[in-house]
């Protein structure tokens, strides 16, 4: 063996050594001259000495192929080769059955263990060597069976596809470069040109080589049409014609000059179409249309006249769904279905009637898996299933229903995997976990569950990734890849671990984009190189690095515009240049040249609203616009040309607006509306303030019209309430106060309107089967809950009524990890009795602007007044509205109160200093005693504080300037205001508010109207509730006081611990009004959970009162003899201890609770009240309703007997009451009645509380102090 031959060896298996994966035959078949034993011999050698190297895997390797030459170069003589075998085998059976399918079949199926490389290794050696040695006749007989053998595994449907593919390639190219170019062929040349471009398509999609096989693929199907343009080969033709525009749409699809290889696309299929109209070839025509549709949607994906595209496009699978109709072609229908849907789909991307044309696609996605379901085409049928959860999803993004098409594209992508899951199906599983992924994403970017949804979206990515890693899936993976970057950056901007969660999207992007840069990729690379830019600015704004960050922005950013110029796309070049524009204006807001970093976003923003301004672009056009409209006020404030670039900016937001409908895209609609409207109230253009905030509002209640989800919501309001405060500080500036109060009308208790208005839908008690169960799944996890919980008891003393639960516990203060799993499953089964819940088709629609005409109905005379407060972090405003006066005037005043300018606290924040916090503290006391102390200094600093609000609120002046002439307020609080006592403010000549104006209280006047529509029963019949856990020792004395004063028979009254929640709402329907007179706790930790204390851990919580089986149509009443019933808490600080400027007007207490559940009034307290006093004040209010006053009358004369009766008076009138007792008790032990026992207590309570009176002077009022008479107030109709 000479030196020469030992080194072209070396360089041979250097080159094999260093080939890409599957370059190894044709290297081989290059070098054949070099195939001997000598070959092996050296390879053997080189093997032994990589793994002496230490190259272990390398030496396994080259053994394993000197080892396959060996046995292809030298065959045994015994012929026991497994792959020889099986391959003689396999030729032998092709020979005997050529063209016959079924018998080939069956001997690859019990073979598929050698259907590998080394088979393809083994057939190219053998039939490149017997070639040479064939003779023209044997050529062609060899031709012939490789032809079939081709046929055969191009259609095989198990086995890896690229081996699989691989041998067929080699088939069909051993025919067309031996035989088929010899005259006369010339059919069957083309008929396997044709065959031979369909398996290098295939590769391609494969990721074999995808630009090499595709342009081979066009060469192959170039040449078929070139010799089937022959008379009578036009079927023939249009077949090929069909093939080459399929491998033109995926060479685009590549990016390999897209806008170039659509048009050759289209140009082909049109040729095709236009010969399969012939009658007969209606089967062939739609196939065609079918492929047609999908280039139209293609180009339309690009940017290319994106409208008229889909319009083209959906035209072709119109046509194509109406041949398809036919009986026999179901399957067909279902694929066109499924891509007309697809087509519909983009339009609503491209912002096309978005609504109408994704309801158009789950129509037609449905209607293709209703046919795939009856068909049993499980595999077709999980591909349109995938395709409808992406429509749903779709939906959620555009803000219709989020949350209820999330969870309809989640169980859509869940059954399509489930499907997916089977043997051979891995990459369709990967591309619907893929999907499945971007649906948790998106749910989790609309704040449902978002910890939760991110990682239910990191586990579906990552199995998607670990499929996709498979050789020849490297495209695949990128894009989920890509994807699980995206979930990585949601979790970052979620405020979790945002600097780790950001790497790990930077490390998963960075990873695509080194697949992304194989050729071919470089569409795919384009958009990862953009997700990459924005994760780096994302940094920038953590302050993390923040130039150096913005700098790889927009390198990265940059790149992927070059790309997207290049490559003609449009679209999303524009999207790139609107995310270059954001970078540099945050290097502008970070002080980096800040006029010349602003004027290139400018650049940047002015360019992509120029790609954006094609038809069906207008979504990303506006939302572009309001970018720039933000760089250009920008500039003015950096006072560059600040009137001119106002001016600019304005104009910019105009325009985006024009193309925006908050009906249809609120979340875009808000974002501009309210740029706007901050431009203007900056500048104190308060008409532009206006304008904008004005369709923010529309934005904001379009978006929750839409939310099914309570706690969205409530987060989109929450998120929007800057919007109403502007909008309504701007109209008082303009002057306009009947908008300021109708907007802030509409801003209140928007959940507390939602649930009373939905509740009165079921006030037939025609409750649906599906609420009564989830109903049922409350019931039982609580009763799970208390046998976990011990519940903490606190008896301060026999004239308090004592908390079960007092404000300052936690649910952490008594929680075990079982405790909390099973309130959350009582939770888990609220939000879905919610959900369902709904009758919802009326909370389905935004609802509108109060008319001042519609307020000021709800004024019974003229001498009533509504007062509506509302705070900002800068005034005080108390809306004033009367009745119309004659001149016409509106009757709308504003009484505005500026904070001081020495205080840094706002009202709001006045209040929970200086009333909320000092209250909650009583019971963060740890001793009884110090408790008291503190309560008791609550009581004593309360004067003073409410004389303080009295002057902060400026009422004086209020009651001078706009209350003439007023007798009764209509009052609505707002925020903390909730809990203050306006029956108490002083004000001028020492009245209190109470003395000079009949008080009454709503959450807002939508309750105020939805009360006044309910019917006015008498409260004749009267039930009472009393004394459930049996430790109150005046209780019983007041409720046979109002028993007697109302006639209320046994039957009527709930005693002791037999009280359970079902009996208190069976009660609560047969009555007119009730006395509820217990234990009673608030919540501040959970609202919610505020309840009304039952014997053991039995309880009616706030939640329950809210549900719609809590309804109770024909209650006039509720007196709450209780603690803290109207005592509302909510969030109000944020980290550094401030007050939240998002916090919602959503008086939350056990009053509000009974007035959702049909009660017209209910009587609440402020505060924790005294057995004694309470007990003594219902007795009042009571026999003084039962004299026919009313409520608000009732309330006054009850609060003035214990503030003016002396102890003189008090003893009198409750000797004369012992005595009545004593008698009665008398009369019932005579004869044996069974409740003579409790008759002898009270009579006894009776004495003994004379004597406890005996204890102060006669000329003494023991009930003087506010604590005893201030609390109780009137929720809902006087």
């Amino acid at each position: 063996m000479n030196e020469a031959r030992i080194e072209a060896y070396l360089t041979l298996i250097q080159a094999l050594l260093q080939c890409e994966n599957g370059q190894e035959p044709a290297l081989l078949e290059a070098n054949a001259e070099l195939l001997d034993a000598g070959l092996v011999a050296v390879m053997k050698q080189y093997a032994d000495f990589l793994e002496q190297q230490g190259d272990s895997n390398n030496g396994r390797w080259l053994l394993n192929m000197a080892q396959q030459l060996e046995q292809i170069l030298e065959p045994p003589r015994d012929n026991q080769n497994p792959y020889i075998s099986f391959l003689q085998t396999l030729l032998q059976t092709i020979a005997e059955n050529p063209g016959n399918r079924q018998a080939i079949y069956p001997l690859l199926d019990n073979n598929l263990h050698l259907l590998d490389e080394n088979l393809v290794n083994l057939l190219r050696a053998w039939g490149n060597h017997t070639k040479e040695q064939a003779s023209p006749e044997e050529t062609y007989q060899l031709a012939a069976i490789l032809y079939y053998l081709a046929d055969a595994f191009d259609e095989f449907p198990k086995g890896n596809p690229r081996i699989n593919l691989a041998i067929a390639v080699y088939g069909y190219e051993f025919c067309v470069a031996t035989i088929f170019r010899q005259p006369g062929l010339e059919r069957d040349l083309a008929q396997t040109l044709n065959n031979l471009g369909i398996a290098y398509r295939t590769q391609a999609e494969l990721c074999q080589e995808p630009v090499v096989n595709l342009e081979r693929a066009i060469a192959a199907y170039t040449e078929a049409t070139t010799i089937r343009r022959q008379p009578g080969l036009e079927r023939d033709l249009a077949q090929t014609l069909n093939n080459l525009g399929n491998a033109y749409v995926t060479q685009a699809q590549l990016g390999q000059e897209p806008v170039a290889n659509l048009e050759q696309a289209i140009a082909a299929y049109n040729e095709a179409t236009t010969i399969r109209r012939q009658p007969g070839l209606e089967r062939d025509l739609a196939a065609t249309l079918n492929n047609l549709g999908i280039a139209y949607g293609t180009q339309a994906q690009l940017g290319q006249e994106p409208v008229a595209n889909l319009e083209q496009a959906i035209a072709a699978f119109t046509e194509a769904t109406t041949i398809s109709r036919q009986p026999g072609l179901e399957r067909d229908l279902a694929q066109t279905l499924n891509n007309l849907g697809i087509a519909y789909c983009t339009q609503a991307q491209l912002g096309q009637e978005p609504v109408a044309n994704l309801e158009q696609a789950i129509a037609t996605y449905t209607e293709a898996t209703t046919i795939r379901r009856q068909l049993g085409l499980e595999r077709d049928l999980a591909q349109t299933l995938t395709n409808l959860g992406i429509a749903y999803r779709t939906q959620a993004e555009l803000g219709k229903e989020p949350v209820a098409n999330l969870e309809r594209a989640i169980a859509a992508h869940t059954e399509a995997a489930t499907i997916r899951r089977q043997p051979g199906l891995e990459r369709d599983l990967a591309r619907t976990l893929n999907n499945l992924g971007n649906a948790y994403s998106t749910q989790a970017e609309l704040g449902k569950e978002p910890v939760a949804n991110l990682e239910r979206a990191m586990a579906a990515l990552k199995e998607a990734a670990t499929i996709r890693r498979q050789p020849g899936l490297e495209r695949d993976l990128a894009e989920t890849l890509n994807n699980l970057g995206n979930a990585y950056s949601t979790q970052a901007e979620l405020g979790k671990e945002p600097v780790a969660n950001l790497e790990r999207a930077m490390a998963a992007y960075t990873e695509a984009t080194t697949i992304r840069r194989q050729p071919g990729l470089e569409r795919d690379l384009a958009e990862t190189l953009n997700n990459l830019g924005n994760a780096y600015v994302t940094q920038a704004e953590l302050g993390k690095e923040p130039v150096v960050n913005l700098e790889r922005a927009m390198a990265a950013l940059k790149e992927a515009a070059t790309i997207r110029r290049e490559m003609g796309l449009e679209r999303d070049l524009a999207a790139t240049l609107a995310n270059l524009g954001n970078a540099y204006v945050i290097q502008a807001e970070l002080g980096k040249e800040p006029v010349a970093n602003l004027e290139r976003a400018i650049a940047a923003y002015t360019e992509a609203t120029t790609i954006f301004r094609q038809p069906g672009l207008e979504r990303d056009l506006a939302a572009t616009l309001n970018n720039l409209g933000n760089a250009y006020s920008t500039q003015a404030e950096l006072g560059q040309e600040p009137v001119a670039n106002l001016e600019q900016a304005i104009a910019n937001y105009r325009e985006a607006l024009s193309f925006l409908n908050p009906a249809l895209l609120p979340a875009d609609t808000l974002r501009t509306g309210r740029s706007l409207g901050n431009l203007g109230f900056q500048q104190g253009w308060w008409d532009i303030a206006i304008e904008g905030y004005t369709v923010a509002v529309e934005a904001v209640e379009q978006s929750r019209a839409w939310a099914t989800s309570e706690a969205l919501r409530q987060e989109i309001v929450r998120k929007s309430i800057g919007v109403y405060e502007n909008l309504i500080q701007a109209a008082v500036n303009q002057g306009d106060l009947s908008l300021a109060l109708r907007t802030v009308e509409r801003s209140r208790s928007k959940r507390l309107a939602d649930l009373i208005a939905v509740g009165d839908l079921y006030a037939d008690g025609r409750v649906p089967p599906e609420i009564q169960a989830w109903y049922q799944q409350v019931k039982d996890s609580r009763q799970i809950q208390s046998q976990l919980r011990q519940k903490p008891l606190d008896q301060p003393g026999f004239t308090e009524k004592p908390q079960p639960y007092p404000i300052g516990n936690t649910r952490a203060s008594f929680a075990t990890e079982q405790l909390h799993a099973a309130e959350a499953a009582e939770h888990q089964a609220w939000d879905a009795l919610y959900r369902f819940d709904a009758i919802t088709a009326q909370l389905q629609q935004p609802q509108p602007q109060p008319r001042l005409d519609e307020l000021t109905a709800l004024l019974p005379s003229p001498q009533t007044a509504l007062l509506s407060f509302y705070t900002t972090a800068t005034h005080t405003h108390i809306f004033v509205l009367r009745r119309p006066s004659r001149d016409g005037g509106e009757g709308v005043n504003c009484h505005t109160i500026p904070n001081p300018p020495e205080s840094a606290n706002d009202l709001q924040n006045w209040l929970i200093d200086n009333w909320v916090n000092p209250y909650i503290a009583i019971n963060q006391a740890k001793t009884p005693q110090s408790r008291q102390q503190r309560r008791d200094e609550w009581h004593q600093a309360m004067a003073t504080r409410l004389q303080e609000l009295a002057t902060r609120l400026q009422f004086d002046t209020l009651i001078q300037q706009h209350l003439q002439g007023i007798t009764e307020l209509i009052l609505i609080p707002h925020l903390f205001l909730h809990q203050i006592p306006f029956d108490l403010l002083p004000t001028a000549q020492g009245q209190l508010l109470g003395d000079r104006f009949r008080l009454q209280f709503v959450p807002s006047t939508k309750i105020l109207g939805l009360c006044r529509e309910r019917s006015q029963p008498t409260p004749d019949t009267l039930g009472i509730v009393e004394n459930t856990t049996e430790d109150l020792p005046y209780t019983p004395l007041e409720c046979e006081w109002v028993a007697q004063t109302w006639n209320v028979p046994r039957q009527r009254r709930l005693q002791g611990r037999t009280v359970t929640p079902d009996s208190y709402l069976q009660l609560l329907k047969q009555v007119q009004a009730l006395l509820s007179s217990h234990h009673a706790t608030s919540r501040p930790d959970d609202p919610l959970n505020s309840h009304l204390v039952l014997d053991g851990e039995q309880k009616v919580t706030l939640r329950d009162l809210l549900s719609p089986l809590w309804r109770f149509p024909e209650l006039s009443e509720v007196f709450l003899s209780c603690c803290e019933t109207g005592l509302s808490f909510a969030t109000s600080r944020d980290e550094e201890g401030k007050l939240r400027r998002e916090l919602l007007d959503e008086p939350l207490s056990l009053g509000t609770g009974f007035l959702l559940g049909g009660a017209r009034a209910v009587i609440s307290s402020h505060w924790a009240v005294t057995d004694l006093a309470t007990a003594l004040f219902s007795r009042e209010y009571h026999r003084a309703r039962r004299a026919g006053g009313e409520r608000l009358t009732a309330l006054h004369q009850a609060r003035q007997a214990l503030r003016e009766t002396c102890q003189k008076d008090w003893r009198d009138r409750l000797t004369a009451d012992y005595q009545q007792a004593y008698q009665t008790w008398r009369q019932m032990r005579q004869t044996k009645d069974p409740n003579a026992d409790t008759a002898q207590a009270n009579y006894q309570k009776i004495g003994e509380l004379i004597k406890w009176l005996d204890e102060f002077a006669p000329d003494a009022v023991p009930f003087q102090d506010y604590r005893y008479w201030g609390a109780f107030y009137c929720l809902g109709l006087p």
